[in-house]
């Protein structure tokens, strides 16, 4: 999974949790489940996947001075599949 950075705050909180899993949450404005030629609106959902590995942290913190942004790339843990709630983005306090 890639995500882009545009301040060195936001690589800094990911350079503060890379020794263990997180977790990133992605919100989307609507999902389509098909089965056969059906398609079904569901509606707004959001995503949330657990990481366990930044792949590639020099290169984003060399990236974010030259350029101003950077794209940070993040490997999906196997062991927690994504979890997917239908709605409106959730925030971490409704998870809670």
């Amino acid at each position: 999974m890639s995500v882009g950075v545009d301040s060195a705050e936001a690589l800094a909180q990911l350079g503060d949790i890379r020794a263990g899993m997180f977790r990133v949450t992605a919100g989307y404005e609507g999902m389509l489940f098909t089965l056969g030629e059906q398609q079904i609106d569901l509606g707004p959902c959001t995503e949330i996947y657990t990481m366990d590995k930044i792949l590639n942290m020099k290169k984003a913190r060399r990236d974010l001075a030259e350029r101003g942004h950077a794209t940070v790339v993040m490997r999906i843990a196997e062991r927690f599949p994504a979890v997917r709630y239908l709605g409106p983005e959730r925030t971490r306090s409704a998870e809670e």
